[in-house]
């Protein structure tokens, strides 16, 4: 979050590639390409791809209960 905060901040007309594996970090992205086995399948905002690709929706449910079972085994651990 720090660092896409510090390229809006200091570069904010710029075009920035950024890859990752977590849907959070690439959100709010104006444009998302979605890679299968190095092809691309999809693209489009979150919110295009959450409602036309189903492997875009899985990931993004997935990383969703995830991040909500490791809040809740922290939160257990406390």
């Amino acid at each position: 979050g720090k660092i896409r905060d510090g390229l809006k901040k200091f570069m904010p007309d710029s075009t920035q590639i950024i890859v990752a594996q977590r849907i959070s970090s690439i959100e709010h992205a104006d444009i998302i390409v979605v890679l299968k086995d190095g092809r691309v399948v999809a693209n489009g905002s979150h919110d295009e791809l959450f409602k036309s690709c189903e492997f875009y929706r899985n990931m993004a449910i997935s990383q969703e209960k995830s991040s909500i079972t490791g809040a809740t085994k922290e939160e257990g651990a406390k």
